[in-house]
């Protein structure tokens, strides 16, 4: 799989203190003076004594980039595009923050092709409320500017080591968060106006996530689109009346290992709308009468939103969702000093980008308006983006000691030239002195490219 990294400077953000804490054994009346003594000793220390596998600990130490996190509890996967499973994390020997940060662009790489570290967050919750913090991080992804994705991680002081317990599945699309500092989980996928899934769970004491329930909701949906193959006959019988109709399909408890399987029996199918949803103008009586119709001449179950409400709570007392779970506070994250290998973008040529080979060739104004957020020099070439926020859409252009200046007289609009020089040595001093040369990198590059290489640099001037 080939990769190109490409790394740009990001701003600093507040890094949170964080606290330690540890209690000293008691000590027996039976004990000798020497452990009296060292008993005084260690009341007289300024820092108590804290045992190795102390969470708090284990916490500091990865969160400063001295301790690692383990995946030995995780066995979570994803689907390629070809349908196969492909393991996050595989064999390794734990990962520092750094490390695991580099694993996550190479993970989400695999799935999108261009990706970027945009901030990274935390906050201790305590999962199951039972007392034992765990820690939550977030990686916000800043793949596309209108559909931000992030990456929320749990990890657990388990045995002495850092454990990974937990990693959300969000995309562009969905939203599956921790919402609160007692491991509540939501889940929202919003496809259009009138189709979208909702979804809640928690993740329990050992921080594994344990599913309550997901929803389908379709609001004006024809029958057929949203009934399964056991309802097709009695839908044909009145097809022109449940053209239109409103329905909420439930999947109560974990998914089955075929999550495809809309004939499995945990799905329950509700045609009411919740108390704080609010009216789209149906006539839900009628719209219960005419399901009715379909579910009875099936021989299936339509269930009311109060039998549904009843197997929800069922369901939590099953998984031992406490009163003090429910009433745990929102997540407030604290940002952690972003570092330049933090930013560092990953293209993944074999999930569908080319690189710069896909690109452009002719004649080509390139707008450079910041050059810090426009211009990366690798040591070995120099890429200039035609945009200032990268996404999947910004063209990249390539400058290299194959590029040449377009004769003569072109060199006498490039500042700070001097006899010599390529565009690559010009680009780069230029680079390196902006307080001396600010506005030499910025403009309107005349060049000639092809497939995404810089050619020719005929010129740069200012915009009207």
């Amino acid at each position: 799989m080939k990769k190109r990294l490409v790394t740009f400077l990001a701003a600093c953000m507040v890094v949170g203190t964080l606290a330690g804490c540890g209690a000293a054994e008691p000590v027996a009346e039976s004990s000798t003076a020497v452990a009296s003594s060292q008993s005084e000793e260690a009341s007289q220390s300024s820092e108590p004594e804290v045992k190795e596998e102390d969470p708090q600990k284990l916490y500091e130490a990865f969160l400063d980039g001295s301790g690692k996190v383990y995946t030995e509890k995780f066995d979570g996967y994803r689907y390629d595009a070809d349908g196969s499973e492909v393991s996050y994390y595989g064999v390794n020997d734990g990962y520092t923050l750094d490390e695991f940060l580099a694993v996550t662009l190479e993970n989400e790489s695999t799935f999108i092709n261009w990706q970027q570290i945009g901030n990274v967050t935390y906050q201790f919750i305590d999962c199951g409320a039972d007392g034992v913090p765990e820690l939550l991080l977030k990686v916000w992804l800043t793949v596309d500017e209108y559909y931000p994705a992030e990456r929320e991680y749990v990890m657990k002081a388990m045995d002495g080591k850092l454990q990974l317990t937990y990693q959300n599945e969000s995309d562009p699309y969905t939203q599956e968060a921790v919402v609160s500092d007692t491991g509540a989980i939501a889940l929202t996928s919003m496809y259009s106006y009138d189709y979208w899934y909702e979804g809640s769970g928690y993740l329990d004491a050992n921080g594994q996530y344990r599913q309550i329930y997901n929803v389908l909701v379709s609001m004006y949906s024809p029958a057929s689109y949203v009934l399964d193959a056991r309802f097709y006959e009695a839908i044909a019988e009145n097809e022109d009346q449940l053209e239109d109709v409103y329905v909420r399909v439930y999947r109560i408890g974990e998914a089955p290992e075929d999550e495809d399987d809309t004939t499995d029996s945990t799905l329950y199918y509700c045609g009411e709308k919740t108390d704080d949803e609010p009216s789209n103008g149906y006539d839900f009586k009628e719209n219960v009468r005419l399901l009715q119709e379909v579910f009875d001449k099936s021989g299936e179950k339509l269930y009311s939103m109060q039998e549904i409400q009843s197997m929800i709570a069922a369901r939590e007392k099953a998984i031992g969702v406490t009163d003090a779970m429910k009433q745990g506070k929102e997540c407030k994250h604290i940002d952690l000093k972003m570092k330049d290998a933090w930013t560092q973008i990953v293209v993944n040529e074999d999930a569908g980008y080319d690189g710069y080979e896909d690109m452009d060739s002719g004649r080509v104004e390139l707008a450079v308006y910041a050059p810090d957020d426009q211009i990366y020099d690798d040591g070995e070439v120099i890429y200039f983006y035609d945009d200032t926020v990268l996404t999947e859409y910004t063209n990249v252009y390539v400058l290299d000691e194959d590029t040449v200046f377009g004769g003569d007289n072109a060199t006498i609009f490039f500042e700070g030239y001097e006899s010599g020089d390529t565009p690559l040595t010009w680009a780069r001093r230029m680079l390196q002195q902006q307080e001396d040369h600010p506005t030499a990198l910025v403009g309107v590059f005349d060049i000639a490219v092809s497939e995404g290489h810089i050619d020719v640099m005929d010129g740069i001037y200012w915009w009207d």
